[in-house]
């Protein structure tokens, strides 16, 4: 529900704007808070997985830790499962620009985001108390 800092919260507030019709967004930011609220265990999972998803690409991409934000985004909260978003890049950076050009850069990407999938389903499943047989499946 809240914003890890306020930049956070300004670009979910931007983010947001076209989820509500302007003459029903009382309503539905009731219903918005109360779903939050019974979603709190994927909240905390989510926040898990995102942590995953930053070492994994601080070590994998070798990319600055700027850590996980977290902020109200209606596309996430809407979702009854854990959800994230994770940003790979930015256009408006001339270096990030050209990397995210370079294959061997995206493949760096695609490698740590599937290492991350890999490593929360690893860990729900043991909590799960589920244990699937061992094959390797490539990116």
């Amino acid at each position: 529900q809240n914003a890890s800092d306020e930049q956070a919260r300004l670009l979910a507030e931007l983010e947001n704007k076209g989820w509500f019709k302007d003459e029903d967004k009382a309503g539905d930011t009731l219903d918005f808070i109360l779903m939050d609220m019974a979603n709190s265990e994927q909240i905390e999972l989510s926040f898990k997985f995102a942590d995953i998803i930053q070492k994994n690409y601080v070590s994998k991409v070798k990319s600055r830790d700027r850590g996980v934000k977290q902020a109200p985004f209606m596309v996430l909260s809407q979702a009854n499962m854990p959800a994230v978003l994770t940003e790979i890049g930015f256009l408006t950076s001339k270096k990030d620009s050209k990397m995210l050009q370079s294959n061997a850069h995206l493949n760096n990407i695609a490698k740590a985001l599937y290492e991350s999938v890999k490593s929360y389903k690893n860990i729900t499943d043991r909590k799960n108390g589920k244990f699937t047989k061992k094959r390797e499946i490539s990116p």
